[in-house]
């Protein structure tokens, strides 16, 4: 094709099919599938899970959560605080758990013998047991 052409007393500027032609159509092609999405149903869905958002955020319970969480948080570290080295109830059970192990120290010759004769304390130790006599 030509240039430049005339056609009944006009003048023709030839073209040829290029990038903007095919933009054109993948603008088309978008904007269609834009026209039909459900965008009326998105909108009422939308509007009604921000009704059900404010509502939830304007009950009582729910702006009282963050001070309970707060008060909830303050009374978890008193506790900790409570059961730290150097608390009053920590040097206590410490001191229980001392009592305790002095005294395991002291049972464990007893328990040993036990485990080692059951009957020692009914027995006296330089005695042997008896044995029972059977017929004969």
């Amino acid at each position: 094709m030509k240039p430049v052409n005339k056609y009944q007393d006009f003048l023709v500027i030839g073209t040829q099919k290029g990038g903007i032609d095919s933009i054109t159509q993948q603008l088309n092609a978008l904007l269609e599938k834009i026209n039909h999405l459900p965008l009326e149903k998105t909108v009422a869905e939308l509007n009604q899970t921000i009704a059900n958002l404010d509502k939830l955020l304007s009950n009582k319970d729910t702006q009282a959560l963050p001070q309970d969480i707060r008060n909830t948080l303050q009374e978890l570290q008193k506790t900790l605080n409570g059961i730290s080295p150097d608390a009053p109830v920590y040097r206590d059970i410490q001191q229980t758990l001392n009592k305790i192990n002095h005294t395991l120290d002291k049972a464990e010759p007893v328990l040993r013998r036990l485990d080692e004769k059951p009957n020692a304390l009914i027995f006296n130790d330089n005695r042997p047991d008896p044995l029972p006599k059977g017929k004969q």
